[in-house]
C-alpha cells in the first residue's frame, strides 16, 4: 500500500513564514519529515509526494534524509485541488492508496485504525475525520445516522450550511 502526500497547494496563508505548512519545522525537522516516519512507524514505507514546481526541491532535500523508504514524486503545476494533485500522481497509483493532506498532524494510529478496517474488509474506501463544534475552513464529510458518507463539502464560507442534510465531520 502506497501512502500519497497531497504538497502540491499554494499555501498562501502561510507566506512570508513559509512556503507551505508541511515546511514548518518542528523539534528541528520538517512537518513532512514527521509525518513519513509516523507512517512508516505504522509500517508503509511506499510513498507518493505530489509537490509543485516551486516546492519540490524542497521535498526531495526532506525525503533524501529518511532511510529504507521507497518514494516517488510527481509535480502538480498548477494548484487544483486534489483530484488534480492524484491525476498528476496517477503513472505511480497503481496499488492501493492511503491520501494524507500532510498538513494536520495526527497518530501513528491514525494509518493503523485504517489498515485495521482495510483488513477486515468492512467497507469498499475509509476516509479520516474528526468532529468540530464550530467553523473550521476546510472541508467537510456529510455522513448519515450510519457513518455512511454522502458528501463532502469543500471549505465552505463561514455560516453556510456545511451539512447539507446529514452531520458534518471536518476532514
Amino acid at each position: 500500500m502506497k501512502v500519497v502526500f497531497i504538497c502540491g497547494g499554494a499555501s498562501k496563508r502561510m507566506y512570508p513564514l513559509t512556503e507551505g505548512k508541511y515546511f514548518l519545522n518542528l523539534l528541528g525537522k520538517p512537518l513532512l519529515h514527521h509525518q513519513i516516519i509516523v507512517a512508516k512507524k505504522a509500517g508503509l514505507n511506499h510513498f507518493v509526494i505530489v509537490g509543485n514546481p516551486t516546492n519540490i526541491k524542497g521535498i526531495e532535500e526532506i525525503i533524501s534524509l529518511i532511510p529504507s523508504i521507497t518514494v516517488e514524486t510527481a509535480i502538480q503545476q498548477k494548484s487544483l485541488g486534489i483530484a488534480n494533485a492524484l491525476e498528476a500522481a496517477s503513472e505511480y497509483l497503481d496499488d492501493e492508496i492511503i491520501v494524507v493532506n500532510p498538513n494536520d498532524i495526527f497518530y501513528e494510529t491514525a494509518y493503523t485504525t485504517l489498515l485495521l478496517e482495510k483488513s477486515l474488509d468492512s467497507a469498499e474506501s475509509y476516509l479520516l475525520g474528526y468532529k468540530v463544534d464550530k467553523y473550521f475552513p476546510g472541508g467537510y464529510l456529510v455522513v448519515d445516522e450510519n457513518d455512511y458518507l454522502k458528501n463532502i463539502v469543500e471549505k465552505p464560507a463561514e455560516g453556510r450550511d456545511r451539512t447539507l442534510s446529514g452531520r458534518a465531520e471536518s476532514v
